[in-house]
């Protein structure tokens, strides 16, 4: 707490929030921090195991030959993740084990931060007319509308 900050002792409700948090300021001030932060106050999700970054998995604890050999094969072999070659984990538990090597101990160390395949994800897309660039950033819930259509929970122009 400062004399023109008081913390809310809530949820965060962005990103932008993480600036504001006492001893932040140098993290937040550099271009891409917020890269790996997706904000939703209604998914209560951790780092999941099937997109992260390799930075976002190193803030885990998880050592550099761990993520690596998690990203190797998350990726498979032409080195691209979301493609027909990847490795297909299953689980949480079949990504910690198999992907990163993890025994049963750490494992349960990590379960309550990490997890597999999320429903809810951000969506970050970029348009561009002549010379007008435009991008917007969504948090989207994969099937939880009307229809099996993905919920938009939250929209916001960059």
């Amino acid at each position: 707490e400062t004399d023109d900050y008081r913390p809310p002792h809530a949820p965060l409700t962005s990103v932008d929030d993480l600036k504001k948090i006492c001893g932040w300021a140098e993290f937040t001030s550099k271009p891409g921090w917020d890269e790996d932060f997706t904000v939703c106050d209604q998914c209560m999700q951790g780092i999941d195991a099937a997109w992260a970054s390799r930075d976002a998995l190193r803030a885990l604890g998880i050592g550099d030959d761990y993520v690596d050999r998690l990203l190797q094969l998350r990726a498979g072999p032409d080195g691209v993740d979301g493609t027909p070659d990847d490795i297909q984990f299953t689980t949480v538990q079949d990504a910690l084990t198999r992907g990163l090597g993890l025994n049963s101990q750490q494992i349960s160390q990590l379960q309550n931060l990490i997890g597999f395949k999320f429903p809810v994800f951000r969506v970050v897309s970029t348009g561009k007319s002549g010379d007008v660039t435009r991008t917007v950033q969504m948090v989207v819930s994969g099937g939880g509308g009307r229809g099996g259509n993905p919920l938009v929970i939250s929209w916001k122009e960059l």
